[in-house]
């Protein structure tokens, strides 16, 4: 969904693009037409031309299909395969040492982030924000929420090698850590993950501690994003 929409998004901010914010079903067009291509370039099976057309109920057609994917790889010059959020996050881990979290605990961060990053998406004020940032502020966030504080400093060093050699704003990566925590928050979420109301998991049962939003905003490194 993220690199179909990391599509509709650079697509819509092109010359050819524009008519699509002008009319609702040539941007419903453009949104199928980017899925189409996304599953195509990144999945092992395919959709055809014809399903997509089927499922618009027949409001466009699969030459229809065809032809805005087209125009969405000429507008795009065929860079259609962006660095997205998850992509970062998962670069990002692999900087944290083995010795630093178990196997389980890794996956458990990547999900937790991976969850943050798919809200992100929805959020019409997060498309100019760097995938970069959004993954920085996704995997701070989720350290903090499984509370993993007897390693904070093996962590922090990471963060900040990170805002170093990234030239990742820590101030932006404070303001959007909060709000995807706010997002977080909002939305229900799958058990064993971040529990809504503000509720953070507790690392070391099934049981879930109730925190406040300050407690929640991540900092900084430097009193911006805050340690783990």
């Amino acid at each position: 969904a993220s690199i179909a929409m990391s599509y509709v998004d650079r697509f819509l901010c092109t010359k050819a693009g524009k008519k699509a914010i002008r009319d609702r079903k040539i941007y419903q067009l453009t949104a199928m037409t980017a899925l189409y291509t996304a599953v195509k370039i990144n999945e092992p099976e395919v959709m055809e031309p014809s399903l997509v057309a089927g499922l618009s109920r027949g409001t466009y057609s699969e030459t229809d299909i065809t032809n805005m994917e087209l125009e969405m790889l000429g507008a795009l010059d065929w860079r259609i395969q962006p660095p997205t959020s998850m992509s970062f996050c998962r670069l990002y881990l692999a900087l944290f040492p083995k010795c630093s979290m178990s196997n389980e605990d890794r996956q458990t961060v990547l999900q937790l982030a991976r969850f943050q990053t798919e809200l992100a998406v929805c959020q019409y004020d997060m498309v100019t924000v760097a995938p970069s940032t959004i993954a920085f502020a996704a995997i701070h966030n989720s350290l903090r929420g499984l509370r993993m504080t007897s390693r904070a400093s093996s962590f922090n060093n990471v963060f900040e090698l990170l805002v170093e050699s990234s030239a990742i704003d820590v101030n932006e990566a404070g303001k959007v850590g909060q709000q995807l925590m706010n997002l977080v928050s909002q939305n229900c979420c799958i058990d064993g993950f971040f529990p809504s109301c503000g509720d953070t998991i507790d690392r070391n049962s099934s049981k879930t501690t109730h925190c406040t939003s300050a407690e929640r905003s991540p900092r900084s490194i430097t009193n911006k994003v805050g340690s783990v």
